[in-house]
């Protein structure tokens, strides 16, 4: 996430999907849309060389390396919202890095659906966690819950 060379290919991946018309793009990746994703991939494991753990330290959690990343690509397009997740290793909020202006940060909580779909989310130890994360997160005005 920190190669200084990352964030030019994912500029320019994103503007050809955006410049794309309607007919040429899946639906997913409609050139209308509202919002643009840039998140990480399923699973687990964040890059751990030593420029992103010494981003992850200061931010303490891999989320503010995230979202440098995000910001970096958000900045070239100042009038479309990027979307990005708050998502297993980036759930925990970043202690100092914030989300440019156009930047939306969506919680998923993914075990909540595998392990707490029978749980109440006032009682349950596997809500309480998401919750807790969602409090943080949601102390930002570019959050969606």
């Amino acid at each position: 996430m920190t190669n200084p060379e990352l964030p030019y290919h994912a500029i320019n991946s994103l503007n050809r999907l955006i410049q794309k018309t309607q007919a040429e793009v899946p639906v997913w990746a409609d050139s209308l849309a509202h919002y643009w994703s840039v998140s990480q991939m399923d699973g687990r494991g964040n890059c751990t060389c030593q420029q992103c753990q010494t981003s992850d330290l200061y931010d303490g959690s891999p989320s503010g390396t995230m979202l440098k990343f995000v910001n970096q690509i958000a900045e070239h397009f100042p009038h479309k919202k990027i979307a990005t997740l708050a998502y297993t290793y980036t759930r925990k909020a970043p202690l100092y890095t914030k989300p440019a202006s156009n930047v939306v940060i969506q919680m998923c909580a993914i075990e909540t659906a595998r392990q707490g779909i029978n749980f109440p989310i006032a009682t349950s130890n596997i809500h309480g966690r998401v919750i807790r994360y969602n409090k943080r997160f949601n102390s930002d005005k570019n959050y969606m819950g």
